[in-house]
């Protein structure tokens, strides 16, 4: 799924004004940690926790692994 694909199926679906808000922050915020913006999209509208994410970051993991390893 490329990129454009991905964002054209985020954006239909339904979310609330909270849900949405939640989902672009926690985008916004895997996307500071380096991920690529498919791999962010994806990571933000799961479960991982961005915690984990932070560490993995904090301790030099590449931001293509790391997707890998938390996906």
């Amino acid at each position: 799924m490329s990129a454009q694909e991905l964002i054209a199926a985020l954006e239909l679906e339904e979310l609330s004004d909270e849900e949405h808000r939640i989902r672009s922050w926690r985008m916004e915020q895997f996307r500071s940690l380096g991920f690529h913006l498919v791999s962010a999209a994806l990571l933000a509208e799961s479960s991982v926790d961005l915690a984990v994410a932070r560490r993995l970051a904090a301790r030099g993991c590449p931001p293509e692994l790391a997707a890998r390893i938390l996906l």
